[in-house]
Order: structure tokens, then C-alpha cells, then sequence
């Protein structure tokens, strides 16, 4: 009878483009942990730069986590099977979710997710790019199936582009981290000491079709932190 799969306790995005799963697994002993690389696959053409899980499921309070992960090149793919054990857990079969605007190298990512008033929720996806841009995507099939047959090149729609600083020079000012709290409060740093606090809100209705009035997740500005140091902020 064949064992299980063993699921990865983390993924690695490399310079090359590739990702790879990894396991840990206890020892006969019981007393430490064997560390292994479980599968690979290599979907960018350049260094991968961010990696992110976004909930996929369009049922209310069903988790259904799908890795993402994001490039120098621009290009966000993720891997339907990577957190499946019905497919062992397997990288392959990667698929584009979408391309930045100009190809703008992507240095962050998060996600989170908004409910409709009939209760579906829709993933949202926030990156940060070199440009110093923070760009909402909004998942564009209300689940994973549909995401990954669809034969649109653009997976995710984009919603709305906002600024990591008020400094004129953006260019100097590349997003580095991103992460969404409890309440979806969103937070982002850059390279140069910027922080910002933001509240992801929406207005009209996710479960409008496209062509309608399509769901619209924003983002306000709660609080600033202009140039806090001179250098990158890490958050946790």
C-alpha cells in the first residue's frame, strides 16, 4: 500500500525562478526532524520575489488555501495541487493568474477575502511592486475549478492602483512587504522607511457578473509613517 504524501510545512521561491516544497519529517527516534525538498517546479523566467497562500473558495468560512507566487518579471502564478493531498501535494501544473502592468517587477504580496450580500466570498489579492505602486486584484471565478479553466489571460481583475508614499520619486520607494491584519487592515513598507496603514473596504457587489457593477474593493488611508529610517522596514 502506498504512504501518504507527507504535506510541506514551507515553500522557497529561488532566484532562478523556481519554487519548491519542503517537508519535515520526524525520525523513528522521535528526537529531531529529517528536512527534505518534496517537489519543485520552475513557472517564472526570473527570480521569484514573493509568495503568498490566497483562499480560493467562494464558500462562506471555507478555507481553501492556493499558493501564489510573484516575479521579477511581473508574472504571479499559482499551483492548483500544491496544498492538495488527493494530488500529493504536487507543484506542477502551475497557471498564470496575471501579469503586472509593463511587466513591473512584483516584490510583495498578501491576500484576503470580501463577502457579497448573499454571503459568497470573492478573493482579493494586494501587490507591491517596484514602481512603489499597491494594486488590487480581485479573483475573477467564484472558485477554484473555474479558476483554473478559465481561458482568460487575466485570472485576477484589476481593481485599483494607490501609492506607498508621498514622496514624488516612487521609483525609490519599491513596495518590500505587505501584509493584511484581522479586519483587513492592510499594512506596507518600502525600502526607503515608508509605512502605511490601510482599511480594505468595497462598494457594489461581488456577485454582480463583469459588465456590471463589478465588485470594487478599495483601500483607505488610515495612518502614514513617512521615511520612519533610512532603509527598509521588515513587518511581522
Amino acid at each position: 500500500e502506498e504512504c501518504p504524501a507527507v504535506p510541506p510545512c514551507c515553500f522557497i521561491g529561488f532566484a532562478f525562478g523556481g519554487v519548491s516544497a519542503v517537508t519535515a519529517t520526524l525520525t523513528p527516534e522521535g528526537d529531531c526532524y529529517t528536512i527534505a525538498i518534496s517537489g519543485r517546479h520552475h513557472a517564472h523566467d526570473s527570480e521569484v520575489t514573493a509568495l503568498s497562500f490566497v483562499n480560493c473558495s467562494s464558500a462562506p468560512g471555507e478555507d481553501m488555501p492556493v499558493l501564489f507566487s510573484a516575479c521579477c518579471e511581473g508574472k504571479v502564478y499559482f499551483y492548483p495541487h500544491a496544498l492538495d493531498p488527493t494530488h500529493n501535494f504536487s507543484l506542477e501544473e502551475s497557471v498564470l493568474a496575471f501579469s503586472n502592468y509593463y511587466n513591473c517587477p512584483i516584490f510583495s504580496m498578501a491576500s484576503t477575502i470580501i463577502h457579497s450580500q448573499e454571503g459568497k466570498q470573492f478573493s482579493v489579492l494586494c501587490t507591491g511592486d517596484r514602481d512603489g505602486n499597491i494594486r488590487i486584484w480581485l479573483k475573477a471565478d467564484n472558485d477554484l475549478m473555474g479558476l483554473c479553466t478559465s481561458t482568460t489571460g487575466q485570472k485576477f481583475r484589476h481593481i485599483q492602483l494607490y501609492k506607498s508614499s508621498t514622496h514624488r520619486g516612487t521609483g525609490y520607494h519599491l513596495v518590500t512587504r505587505a501584509m493584511f491584519l484581522r479586519d483587513n487592515i492592510l499594512i506596507t513598507g518600502t525600502n526607503n522607511g515608508d509605512v502605511r496603514f490601510w482599511k480594505l473596504g468595497q462598494t457594489g457587489d461581488p456577485s454582480r457578473p463583469i459588465g456590471g457593477r463589478d465588485p470594487l474593493p478599495n483601500l483607505t488611508l488610515r495612518y502614514d509613517l513617512i521615511g520612519i529610517h533610512n532603509g527598509a522596514v521588515e513587518l511581522l
